[in-house]
């Protein structure tokens, strides 16, 4: 029974944007407020659901960085690219100060990703 459905939870995951996005929005309907939707769609989806909503928000607090697009480049979006030094390009920032997240799914279309982003930038 746990298998089926540890199963059923992750299948979504491989499964279509439409599947992930039901996913998703199921998860985010977990909290109460904003931040504890947010927090528990994080929390599960980086397998940190034994935490409190609380101590996630204070750890992402903490740990939170941004990098403004003007500082991005195409390749750093590409494995091994990017010159190893994004992290390096980052800046503390307050939760909610900043525009978008994106993901750095490796298996993810480098190059299509960042013509999507070039165009919201716009």
């Amino acid at each position: 029974m746990l298998v089926l459905g540890a199963c059923a939870f992750a299948s979504p995951l491989y499964a279509g944007p439409a599947a992930r996005g039901a996913v998703l929005s199921w998860l985010g309907r977990l909290g109460t407020t904003a931040a504890e939707r947010e927090a528990a769609v994080v929390s599960t989806l980086c397998g940190l659901g034994r935490q409190s909503d609380g101590s996630l928000l204070r750890k992402a607090g903490l740990s939170f960085r941004v990098i403004s697009f003007d500082r991005l480049r195409s390749d750093d979006f590409v494995p091994g690219g990017g010159g190893g030094d994004a992290d390096k390009r980052a800046e503390k920032a307050a939760l909610g100060d900043c525009d978008a997240f994106v993901s750095h799914a490796w298996l993810d279309n480098a190059a299509a990703k960042w013509q999507a982003l070039e165009r919201w930038a716009k």
